[in-house]
C-alpha cells in the first residue's frame, strides 16, 4: 500500500511539474483561438471549456499545496531539470506521435504538421523551419510559464502569510 501511494505521489509530482510549462498552450489556444472548423453541436464551449481546466489544473494543485514550484523545495538546477524533462517529453510525444499521425490521417493536430494561416511561421521564408520555430517558441513559452507561476507561488505565499500573521 505505501509502495502504490509513493508511485502515485511522484506520478503527480511529474504530471504536475511538467504541467506547470505546458499551460502555455492552453492560454495561446485561449488568446487566438482558430474554431472556424468546429461545427458539432457544443463543440465550440467544449474548446473554451476544456482549454480554462487546462489551464487551471495545476493552480488547483500548486493553490492546495499538494504541488509546490517553490525555490524553498527546489533549487534553480532542479527548476533547469523539470523545464528539460517538460520539453523532452513535448518534443517525444509531439514530434513522435502527434505529427506522424497527423500526417498518416492528413490532418493538422495542434499545427504539428503546418503552421496555422495567417502567423508569420505561415510566411514562405518562414516556413521551412516552422518546426525549428516550434520548437524554441515552445522551449520558451515553457519556460517563462514556469518562472511565471513559481513567482505567483511566491506571491500566494507572501499573501497568505501576511493575512495569517505569520
Amino acid at each position: 500500500n505505501f509502495l502504490n501511494q509513493y508511485q502515485s505521489a511522484a506520478l503527480t509530482e511529474i504530471i504536475i511539474q511538467t504541467w506547470c510549462g505546458y499551460i502555455a498552450l492552453p492560454i495561446a489556444a485561449l488568446a487566438e483561438p482558430d474554431t472556424a472548423d468546429s461545427i458539432q453541436c457544443g463543440e465550440v464551449y467544449f474548446f473554451f471549456a476544456h482549454h480554462t481546466l487546462l489551464i487551471l489544473y495545476p493552480y488547483y494543485y500548486l493553490g492546495t499545496g499538494r504541488a509546490s514550484l517553490s525555490l524553498r523545495r527546489y533549487s534553480i538546477l532542479q527548476h533547469v531539470q523539470w523545464w528539460l524533462v517538460t520539453c523532452a517529453f513535448f518534443a517525444a510525444f509531439y514530434f513522435g506521435v502527434i505529427a506522424p499521425l497527423g500526417i498518416s490521417v492528413g490532418l493538422n493536430l495542434n499545427y504539428m504538421v503546418n503552421p496555422p494561416g495567417g502567423t508569420p511561421l505561415a510566411e514562405p521564408e518562414l516556413r521551412s523551419d516552422y518546426r525549428l520555430w516550434s520548437i524554441v517558441g515552445c522551449g520558451t513559452m515553457f519556460g517563462i510559464m514556469r518562472i511565471s507561476m513559481a513567482m505567483m507561488e511566491f506571491a500566494m505565499e507572501l499573501v497568505m502569510g501576511a493575512v495569517s500573521g505569520n
